[in-house]
C-alpha cells in the first residue's frame, strides 16, 4: 500500500468506527472491505471499557465469516480466545455468549468452549446446538473414540427428534466418514399412497452419492422411484452407477452425453417422472428416513399451499453442525415438493446452472401469491454435506453473495412482480421460450465477459431504494444518456453505512437492466469506458481486491456530505485516487485526479 493509501485507509476507518458494530460485521461479510476490517479494528482498541467487548466480538465475527484465520494460532482463533478470557457472567458476556462459543468451536478451541459454556450458562436452541459439537469426540480430532463419548453425543444431538416424535441420529459401524455413517433406525413402513419421484443428478459419481441413495432407499414411504440422472460422467463411472442402480428396483438410471449441468438435469429427470408428486435431492447430502412420509403430510394436510420445503442443516464430515458464518438450519430450495399439476403449470426450471432452483421457488410463490413454507418439524430432515476440507478456505462466507447472484435475484424478482397471480404469463420453459432477462455470468458458471461502455455508473442500489428523489434522478441520468445512443452500464456496491442488505434493485433501474438498455457489470468483469461516474463515492470502500478492473478515460465523482467525512479533506485527492478509487480504476486513465462535481440528486 502506498504512502497516500496508508493516509487514506485509517481516515476511514476511524470514520467508520463509529457505526454500529453489527452493521460493520454485515458489511465485511458481504464486501470483504479491508477498510471495514480496519474500522472494526480500530473501534475494538478506542472503545471505553464497558464497549470493549462489544467491538471485540464484531471483529472475531468478521474475521470468522470470512474465514481468516479459522485455527487456535489464527487471527480469528486469537480474538475468539481473547474475547472468552473478557467474560464473565455479567450481561455483556449473556450478549455475546452464543457468538463467542460458536466462535471458539469454529476456530477448533473445543476445551475453550467447553469451559465458557460452564462458566456463562446459555439457554437458547443455538446454546443446544452448540453443546451437542462440544460432546462430539470426532471434533477433536479422535478417529475411534470411546462408545460412551460417541454415545453422549448421540443422545444430545437426538434430543430434537425425539422431541419431534421421529427416530433420532445414529452411527452405522462403516463408512468414509462420519457424514457417511449417519443412519436412524426405523421400522415403520407405509406401504399405500401416491407415487413421489424423486430426482438425483450426479457428475463422476463417489462414496457421497451411494450415501445420498442408500439414504432414500430406507425411506418409511415406500411408494417412491428415484431417478438418478448421470449428468455426462465418463466411461469408467459407469459400472458404480451401474452398481447403484442396482441397489433398489425403484432406482432408474438416466444417461446424458452432454454436461448441462444440475438444474437441466433435474428438469430432464422430472419430464420422465411417472408420479404424482415432484421433488429432488442433492447428491451428496443424507435424508432422514421420515423425509418423504412428513413432507408430504405436511403438503396435503396444509393444502392449498402449492408446495412444501424441508428444513435442512449443514453437517461437517465430522458430525459438526458449527461452521463460518452459517445458518444451522434452513428451508432449501432444492427439497421443494409439489403436485406434479404445479410443474405443468409453471413449466420447469431455468438452465441457469446455479440459483435456478431459488428463481423456480419463487415463480410459484408468485404465480400462487403466497410462500410456500417449510415442514415443521425441528429436527432437519436433511443433512447437507459441508467438507471438512473447505472449512479453512479463505474468503467463505455464507454471508457473503457475489454481486451476480444479486443481480440475478434482482431480475427474476422484478419479472415475477409484473406476472404475479398470472400463471400463463409466469409459465417459462428454457427449450421454447426466449430468456426473460440478462443473466449474470457466474450464475451461468461462464468467465466474466468484458464490456466497452461510453458511461459507467457506480451506485449503490440501496441508497436509490430509499430516496424516490434519487431514485427518479439516476434513472432519468441513464436514460436521457441511452436516448443519446450511449452505451451504458451500472456497476453496483454497498455502501458501509447502511445496514440492511441489498435484495433487489428498485423497479425502474432494474427495468433499465432487464431490458437490456442498460448493462450491468459485476465488480469482476473487465470493463474499459470513456466516462465513469461514482454515483455513491462511500461505496468505494467496499471494494476489496486489489486488481482494477476498469479503464476509465475520464472519472466523475458525485460530493455529498458523507463523502467529505468518510473521504480524506476532498474527492479530488491524490490519495484517494491511490487508495479507495485505485482499488477500482486501473491507474492508466489519462486524466491525473478524478473530476468532483455534483449531479442530480446530491
Amino acid at each position: 500500500m502506498t504512502r497516500h493509501a496508508h493516509h487514506t485507509a485509517p481516515r476511514a476507518a476511524r470514520a467508520l468506527s463509529q457505526q454500529a458494530p453489527d452493521v460493520l460485521v454485515r458489511h465485511a461479510a458481504a464486501t470483504a472491505s479491508p477498510v471495514t476490517l480496519a474500522a472494526l479494528a480500530h473501534a475494538a482498541r478506542a472503545a471505553p471499557p464497558e464497549r470493549t467487548l462489544d467491538s471485540l466480538v464484531a471483529l472475531a465475527r468478521a474475521h470468522r465469516v470470512l474465514g481468516l484465520g479459522l485455527t487456535p494460532e489464527g487471527e480469528a482463533g486469537r480474538l475468539f480466545r481473547e474475547a472468552a478470557e473478557r467474560m464473565d457472567g455479567d450481561r455483556a458476556s449473556r450478549r455475546h455468549r452464543d457468538r463467542v462459543v460458536e466462535g471458539l468451536i469454529s476456530t477448533r478451541q473445543i476445551t475453550l468452549a467447553r469451559e465458557l459454556d460452564e462458566r456463562v450458562p446459555g439457554t437458547t436452541d443455538r446454546a443446544h446446538l452448540f453443546r451437542q459439537d462440544i460432546a462430539n469426540p470426532f471434533l477433536e480430532g479422535s478417529v475411534s473414540p470411546a462408545d460412551d463419548a460417541v454415545d453422549r453425543w448421540l443422545h444430545l444431538a437426538g434430543e430434537r427428534h425425539r422431541a419431534d416424535g421421529i427416530e433420532p441420529l445414529t452411527l452405522r459401524d462403516s463408512g468414509a466418514t462420519v457424514f457417511d455413517r449417519l443412519t436412524a433406525d426405523s421400522s415403520r413402513r407405509i406401504d399405500e399412497g401416491p407415487l413421489i419421484s424423486v430426482v438425483m443428478t450426479t457428475y463422476r459419481p463417489d462414496h457421497m452419492v451411494e450415501t445420498a441413495v442408500r439414504s432414500m432407499i430406507v425411506q418409511t414411504w415406500q411408494n417412491w422411484e428415484l431417478l438418478l440422472v448421470d449428468d455426462a460422467s465418463p466411461a469408467d463411472y459407469q459400472d458404480f452407477l451401474q452398481s447403484l442402480g442396482d441397489l433398489d428396483e425403484r432406482i432408474r438410471l438416466i444417461r446424458f452425453d452432454d454436461n448441462a449441468g444440475v438444474h437441466r438435469r433435474r428438469a430432464d429427470g422430472w419430464r420422465e417422472a411417472r408420479g404424482d408428486y415432484l421433488t429432488a435431492q442433492d447428491s451428496d447430502d443424507w435424508v432422514h428416513p421420515r423425509r418423504l412420509e412428513r413432507q408430504l403430510s405436511h403438503l396435503i394436510e396444509e393444502s392449498p399451499i402449492p408446495a412444501t420445503m424441508l428444513h435442512t442443516s449443514r453437517m461437517t464430515e465430522r458430525g459438526g453442525w458449527v461452521h463460518p458464518g452459517g445458518a444451522w438450519r434452513q428451508a432449501m430450495h432444492s427439497s421443494l415438493l409439489m403436485h406434479r399439476t404445479v410443474w405443468e403449470a409453471l413449466g420447469t426450471l431455468a438452465d441457469e446452472r446455479r440459483s435456478a432452483d431459488a428463481e423456480y421457488r419463487r415463480r410459484i410463490e408468485a404465480a400462487f401469491e403466497q410462500e410456500i413454507p417449510a415442514e415443521p418439524t425441528l429436527a432437519p430432515l436433511t443433512h447437507i454435506r459441508r467438507y471438512d476440507a473447505s472449512e479453512s478456505a479463505q474468503g467463505f462466507s455464507m454471508m457473503r453473495m457475489h454481486p451476480g447472484y444479486r443481480a440475478y435475484r434482482s431480475a427474476f424478482t422484478a419479472w415475477h412482480g409484473e406476472r404475479r397471480g398470472d400463471h400463463v404469463a409466469l409459465r417459462y420453459d428454457p427449450r421454447r421460450d426466449a430468456p426473460r432477462f440478462p443473466v449474470p455470468a457466474i450464475v451461468r458458471a461462464e468467465a466474466p465477459p468484458q464490456h466497452e461502455l461510453d458511461v459507467l455508473y457506480v451506485l449503490d442500489p440501496r441508497e436509490c431504494e430509499r430516496a424516490e428523489a434519487l431514485h427518479r434522478a439516476v434513472v432519468e441520468e441513464l436514460s436521457s444518456l441511452v436516448d443519446r445512443r450511449l452505451r451504458v452500464g451500472v456497476m453496483a456496491m454497498l455502501s458501509p453505512h447502511l445496514a440492511h442488505a441489498h435484495e433487489s434493485s428498485p423497479v425502474e433501474l432494474q427495468a433499465l437492466v432487464s431490458t437490456g438498455r442498460v448493462a450491468e457489470v459485476m465488480l469482476d468483469e473487465a470493463v474499459t469506458v470513456v466516462r465513469l461516474v461514482v454515483r455513491h463515492p462511500e461505496a468505494l470502500l467496499g471494494v476489496a481486491h486489489d486488481s482494477p478492473t476498469v479503464h476509465a478515460r475520464r472519472v466523475e465523482i458525485v460530493r455529498t456530505d458523507r463523502t467529505e467525512r468518510l473521504l480524506p479533506r476532498s474527492v479530488t485527492t491524490r490519495a484517494v485516487r491511490r487508495d479507495a478509487l485505485a482499488r477500482l480504476v486501473h491507474p492508466g486513465y489519462r486524466l491525473r485526479r478524478p473530476r468532483a462535481t455534483r449531479l442530480l440528486g446530491s
